[in-house]
């Protein structure tokens, strides 16, 4: 039931420059996406990217994707990023299956694709203080309807504990000053 870095891949769900302005309380959500992405290159967990419509809705941060320079970016036009067959191919291409969502926003595109990556066969898991929406009601609403589906509901600093798994480690030095 552990998260473990050697079967994980973290995705990060439009984190874009028009939304994060609608969003209620995104500097929470931004530390804790930015803690996602820093510790999954630490532990070299793949991270992926996905962008709502980029040509109405701009890219993701730019200071995000920074993070992870390597990562994929994957533009769609559906809510969930399931529906769009070239995050599905490059997840299977992976040959993993725990998925670490965060991002935006909580009750549409982040639960719509938890949902569907469920029914693909991953393990989908909501790092719930890394997502936010325009209304605090919507993300709260969200995490019960994720549950009540059967989608564990986790927070970044359980993600990057889990990873690492123990202290006293080098990995545990780096990813613990991202905790900070």
């Amino acid at each position: 039931m552990l998260l473990d870095r050697n079967d994980g891949v973290l995705l990060v769900v439009d984190v874009q420059e028009k939304l994060v302005s609608a969003m209620h309380d995104f500097a929470t959500a931004r530390k804790g996406i930015e803690t996602l992405v820093r510790s999954a290159v630490a532990l070299d967990v793949p991270v992926l990217f996905a962008e709502q419509y980029p040509k109405g809705l701009g890219p993701t941060l730019p200071d995000l994707t920074a993070l992870a320079p390597d990562a994929p970016v994957v533009p769609k036009v559906r809510f969930s990023a399931v529906g769009e067959p070239a995050l599905l191919d490059h997840l299977e291409g992976i040959g993993r299956r725990t998925i670490v969502l965060c991002g935006l926003e909580s009750h549409v595109c982040v639960l719509q694709t938890a949902f569907d990556l469920h029914d693909a066969g991953f393990r989908p898991v909501v790092a719930i203080d890394a997502t936010t929406a325009r209304a605090p009601r919507s993300t709260a609403v969200s995490e019960l309807r994720l549950v009540q589906g059967g989608i564990e509901i986790v927070t970044a600093e359980m993600v990057c504990f889990e990873w690492l798994g123990e202290a006293a480690t080098d990995d545990f030095r780096k990813v613990s000053a991202f905790l900070r």
